[in-house]
């Protein structure tokens, strides 16, 4: 009797870790059913694509917030990067005529903001909340110095990067997704970097005694987590064609980092789960999809993304 009861609590257990491991996944697809039955027009291929197109810049972020998050830090700056690099790209098009070179150079900029991120957390020792609050604000500011004013873009590789559809079927914001998302598995499963990222974050006093040289990998964690948001920042611009320094980017941090608690990453550094942020990334843009075409107001999505968010860490904190 006592072997059957042993079984049955196996069993329970087994499908507890089953369902635990699968949340994101289950929360996702529940939200799709739920929409598909109760929301108008939401069960159609416009939908699919709108979701694509309008997940692309978070999912960017998303993936960068991973490598932060990944060494027990965090990274609240992304918002006004994505700005930043924005208008750089702009302004350098504007003097050169050529987007490519302005792409380069926003990048670049991404880099160097990536590398001071670093630098104040690994080597000043300075929190990371506080640090990136910091560059926050001064990555805004820098982006309103260089232009305050609403800035409109067009042309054919505008209309190609914005709005192109692959087979006229799938948005050309797919493309950067499915590639920066096999890159971020790969980089953080799959190599001695990745390994590494996530011991720091498990344990960065034990990393370093171990030999594994903490404030170069913390370093090159937010040098991606910020070309990543600096990535998503373009993919904005040439989506709506147009930037606005005040307001571009703005609450992309939240969604980000809910996107990631949402999938299971540790928020407290160590073990990462891409496709869990993956399917993280898309509750988040269904929950707001579902209040903006049930004309519900936009208060309550947020409130909606932070119950969800409670929960997770909760779920977490529980294993």
């Amino acid at each position: 009797m006592s072997g059957q009861s042993l079984t049955i609590d196996t069993r329970k257990k087994a499908l507890s870790r089953i369902i635990f491991s699968n949340a994101a996944l289950l929360v996702l697809l529940g939200l799709v059913i739920f929409n598909s039955i109760f929301t108008k027009n939401f069960a159609n291929a416009n939908t699919v694509s709108l979701l694509i197109r309008q997940s692309a810049s978070i999912f960017c972020v998303a993936m960068g917030m991973s490598f932060a998050i990944a060494t027990g830090n965090i990274d609240i700056s992304v918002g006004p990067m994505m700005a930043l690099a924005a208008i750089i790209c702009v302004k350098i098009e504007e003097a050169t005529g050529n987007y490519l070179y302005g792409i380069l150079g926003a990048l670049g900029v991404c880099i160097i903001c990536g590398a001071a991120n670093g630098l104040m957390v690994s080597v000043f020792n300075i929190q990371s909340m506080i640090a990136t609050l910091i560059t926050q604000m001064v990555f805004r500011a820098a982006a309103q110095l260089i232009s305050a004013w609403v800035i409109t873009i067009r042309g054919d590789t505008v209309r190609f990067l914005g709005l192109y559809m692959i087979g006229g079927v799938v948005p050309i914001q797919f493309v950067p997704m499915v590639v920066l998302a096999v890159l971020t598995w790969f980089l953080l499963k799959k190599t001695i970097f990745g390994k590494r990222l996530e011991a720091v974050g498990c344990n960065q006093k034990g990393a370093r005694i171990s030999g594994i040289n903490t404030i170069v990998v913390m370093l090159v964690g937010y040098v991606i987590c910020s070309v990543c948001a600096g990535l998503a920042g373009l993919i904005e611009l040439f989506r709506s064609a147009a930037c606005d320094t005040s307001t571009f980017g703005n609450n992309y941090e939240i969604n980000a980092i809910a996107a990631v608690a949402i999938g299971g990453t540790a928020m407290n550094g160590g073990n990462t789960k891409v496709m869990g942020t993956v399917y993280g990334v898309f509750i988040m843009q269904i929950i707001t999809m579902m209040i903006n075409m049930n004309n519900i107001n936009y208060n309550y999505g947020n409130i909606i993304k932070c119950i969800i968010i409670i929960v997770a860490i909760y779920v977490q904190n529980t294993r």
